[in-house]
């Protein structure tokens, strides 16, 4: 391949990235489908529960556009992701909640999503009934005439969990969040003056006319690297960083899907310059827990309420990452990075003054830090490891 083909296959390439967002999908409740069940290994004794703590099947209403060359839309994946624990319902309006997620395909590449869920007030008629036979059943099931919904509540004051993201080929996090949080304002508060732009103008900007640069060859972290240490501490990060250097199986779970996504995408960029070439789920459906048992490294992430349903007792050669708590459970027979405690003092010394985190006014300052860190130590470890093998 000459020069000038070369360069047009480079500018080819990097103008699939020019976009900051290839799609906006919106998913959540068919009412044309009605309520059915989410079935997998945590909802087997949904019957038993109330009808307004079960998971239902949610579907995806509409996305746009429909399909862009570079990135294909794989329906099955975003509707698990947008919505990892179902659609919901509740008897009163919730806060928006928001969570990254990662579409790992099968060469390897990823798509990043960026979701907010929030709960919408049901309006149809059919579903309003469905429920309140729904709680009629669990009522008359359990001996007593009380349900889920409370009694003094009508039917009517029902809302439903919806989700709005935006899926991308690059990790952009906190610049979704922003956005989704602005459009949901936008959407949810109507201006009554008129002097607003139409909707579609604002998701038009986002999906057409924000541009990014090309990619660098550094990897794009758009997560405070600070928090992971918060989370799991200097020797938890440097624990579960031997387990990835060594190619283990890592599994990861928390209450949160945004600080599961923070602890992976961390984790990943500070093996900087290698890489993770394995399976790499940050968000795992409990629909999937079965791929648990694939005999290959992994990093897998999942929701608190879904480990109680997968058997550890054979999880010796896993690393369990209590991403809560920032309880590391190390394999077993699993070989120490040399020199291990100079490289927790290092650490330390980078990050803590008087035994409180350093307050570094950018979170790219503390990363740089990090790095160099990393660095100072490699350097005498080559040195020294080069000196045993002399001897």
């Amino acid at each position: 391949m000459g020069p000038e083909c070369q360069t047009q296959v480079e500018n080819d390439h990097l103008g699939e990235y020019a976009r900051i967002a290839d799609y906006l999908v919106i998913c959540g409740l068919d009412v044309h489908s009605g309520l059915e069940p989410v079935n997998h290994a945590s909802t087997k004794n949904h019957e038993f529960s109330q009808p307004l703590e079960r998971s239902y099947q949610c579907k995806i209403l509409c996305h746009y556009p429909d399909n862009v060359p570079w990135n294909p839309f794989d329906e099955s994946a975003v509707r698990v992701l947008c919505m990892p624990r179902g659609m919901r319902f509740s008897t009163r309006q919730q806060v928006p909640r928001f969570h990254p997620f990662i579409i790992t395909k099968e060469d390897g590449s990823r798509v990043y999503g960026a979701a907010a869920i929030f709960y919408e007030k049901v309006l149809d008629v059919q579903i309003l009934r469905a429920v309140e036979a729904l709680n009629q059943m669990h009522a008359q099931s359990c001996g007593r005439r009380d349900s889920a919904l409370p009694e003094n509540t009508p039917p009517k004051d029902l809302y439903a969990s919806k989700s709005v993201c935006f899926l991308s080929q690059l990790p952009f996090v906190n610049v979704f969040r922003k956005v989704l949080e602005q459009l949901l304002a936008l959407a949810l508060n109507p201006d009554p003056t008129g002097s607003r732009l139409p909707l579609e103008c604002y998701l038009y900007n986002v999906l057409y006319e924000v541009l990014v640069p090309p990619p660098s060859e550094l990897p794009l972290l758009d997560y405070p690297l600070v928090e992971l240490f918060r989370v799991l501490g200097v020797i938890g990060v440097i624990d579960t960083l031997n387990c990835m250097l060594l190619e283990r199986q890592i599994l990861i779970y928390s209450h949160d899907y945004y600080r599961l996504m923070l602890v992976c995408q961390c984790l990943t960029s500070l093996m900087f310059p290698f890489t993770w070439r394995h399976v790499y789920v940050p968000i795992l459906p409990p629909s999937l827990n079965e791929y648990l048992d694939v005999p290959v490294p992994f990093i897998m992430g999942l929701y608190h309420d879904a480990i109680r349903d997968v058997d550890l007792s054979s999880s010796g050669n896993v690393c369990i990452v209590n991403a809560d708590s920032g309880k590391v459970e190390m394999p077993e027979d699993l070989a120490e990075l040399p020199q291990k405690q100079t490289l927790v003092q290092l650490v330390s010394q980078s990050m803590y003054e008087d035994g409180s985190f350093l307050r570094l006014p950018e979170c790219s300052h503390f990363a740089i830090e990090i790095l160099r860190t990393l660095a100072d130590y490699s350097f005498p470890l080559d040195r020294s490891m080069q000196d045993d093998l002399k001897l």
